[in-house]
């Protein structure tokens, strides 16, 4: 999620020519999914560009998905329709704290009602991958959690999107407060909830996505959000170096990718964008 994350670090900006040739890298390592955004006008983004960019990729590789995502409403929807990708996620906030701060108060039936039908119409357009993004749920598992975060909404959440046709669940740790000690205990009780795939997008708050993403993978998590140099908002997300580095040398799992070209990746990335690796980086 380079190209979608990764722009939301301070600073960071990426043009047409830069999101072409970062989707081409990357499809060239041999990474399955490319999550890209999509353009708000507001922001000055074109389409156009956007999808120029998801087509030069997937020409390169049979086996690449191009995905987006989007807020989990008809516009943002409709408007993820015109790229060309394989599929989209939608995120909604559904703690308490998110619903009531950020959202206008809205209701727990709301919520449920208003990511289902932003799922039912991704495939009603045709979206092959389809992810339900629970914005901020890691909360519903540690003591900041409201009084409405119960177990009994997250299940009907996660039936309800599952019925609508989610084909996977997002998981986020948006705010980076999940300890790998409680990791493997959270994945196992979102597996009792629904027999959907997980994604898992760990932020770096406190320096533990690394730990949290490896925690997460050998507990059954079949997808972890990466980006290069782990660029993403506040403190970023997972290294995408670090995570397939681990899991290749240390952990014997292949990930598919072209191990040996990650170097050549990172430097490729450091000449378009003028961004330096950083100085400790492995």
């Amino acid at each position: 999620t380079t190209l979608r994350e990764g722009e939301l670090q301070p600073g960071v900006h990426f043009n047409c020519r830069i999101r072409k040739e970062l989707g081409l890298a990357l499809a060239e390592i041999g990474t399955r999914r490319i999550e890209y955004p999509i353009a708000y006008s507001s922001r000055g983004g074109r389409v156009d560009d956007i999808r120029d960019a998801i087509e030069e990729a997937k020409k390169s590789s049979n086996d690449l998905q191009a995905i987006l995502q989007c807020r989990a409403c008809k516009e943002d929807v409709e408007n993820a329709s015109q790229y060309g990708a394989d599929g989209c996620a939608v995120y909604l906030g559904v703690t308490e704290k998110h619903r009531k701060g950020k959202l206008g108060g809205l209701d727990r039936g709301k919520a449920i009602e208003q990511l289902s039908e932003s799922i039912g119409l991704l495939k009603d357009l045709g979206f092959r991958y389809r992810r339900a993004v629970l914005e901020d749920v890691s909360r519903f598992f540690t003591s900041e959690k409201g009084f409405e975060d119960t177990q009994a909404y997250l299940s009907r959440l996660l039936n309800s999107v599952r019925k609508a046709g989610a084909t996977i669940v997002s998981i986020p740790d948006t705010s980076g407060i999940i300890p790998h000690t409680k990791v493997s205990d959270i994945v196992r009780k979102m597996k009792r909830f629904t027999d959907l795939p997980l994604a898992a997008h760990f932020h770096n708050d406190y320096g533990n996505a690394l730990a949290n993403a490896i925690e997460a993978f050998s507990a059954g998590v079949e997808e972890i959000h990466v980006s290069i140099y782990g660029l993403g908002a506040r403190n970023g997300i997972v290294d995408h170096y670090e995570m397939v580095s681990n899991l290749e040398d240390i952990h014997g799992v292949s990930t598919g990718e072209k191990r040996e070209q990650l170097m050549v990746l990172y430097k490729r990335f450091e000449q378009l964008t003028k961004i330096p690796i950083p100085w400790r980086h492995p």
